[in-house]
């Protein structure tokens, strides 16, 4: 065991970023998600598609920190703002009528509609069938075609897929044009403190 006399205080403070964990397990969900029995998918689906809008944000927040010294003032703009601001800092040029944009505007409205779920009424007209005992034979429920304005219902594996690799796009333009415009990334980096003093004994 060491001399107390030769031990130090160090304060060791470690950078992490959560937008690879979350592209981790957008991509596991889908994975799953190809393994799933029909009617079951959306269990993997919809959580792959929220952790490529978790991921997006984690990266606007982490590429935000780095560029701006006092990100903490703009953490209250909505995500589009974020991805606005973030690009224009690098350089790019954001259409929403192009890709990767255009798929970026959906994973934003997909996360708002989820985050600000409301109750929704769906109607549509039936020709049902009145039976002689006075009961209507019939669907008796609107059809899926009619649910699909639901963030909850606009979903599939491709769709998945095609979040996560616009968020993975955007991704790579944001570290390939601060590397050209020589400006700040995130960073995965340790700094220590060290106090030259002996540690008291308790």
């Amino acid at each position: 065991m060491a001399d107390n006399k030769n031990l130090v205080e160090a304060v060791i403070s470690v950078t992490e970023h959560d937008y690879n964990m979350f592209s981790a397990i957008s991509f596991h969900q889908i994975e799953r998600a190809k393994k799933e029995e029909n009617g079951h998918k959306f269990r993997w689906i919809i959580p792959a598609m929220v952790f490529s809008a978790f991921e997006l944000e984690a990266m606007c927040n982490s590429f935000g920190s780095a560029l701006f010294p006092q990100w903490e003032e703009y953490e209250q703009l909505k995500l589009k703002g974020k991805v606005l601001l973030i690009s224009d800092a690098y350089g790019l040029e954001v259409d929403f009528g192009k890709e990767p944009w255009q798929t970026i505007n959906e994973v934003i409205k997909f996360r708002n509609d989820l985050v600000h779920s409301k109750p929704r009424t769906i109607k549509e007209t039936q020709t049902l069938v009145k039976m002689d005992h006075g009961n209507l034979l019939g669907a008796l429920y609107p059809d899926t075609k009619a649910r699909k304005k639901a963030a909850t219902q606009n979903y599939s594996i491709e769709k998945a897929e095609q979040f996560a690799n616009a968020v993975k796009e955007v991704h790579y333009m944001w570290i390939s044009h601060s590397l050209i415009k020589q400006l700040p990334s995130p960073q995965f980096y340790i700094t220590k403190n060290i106090m030259e003093q002996d540690v008291k004994q308790s």
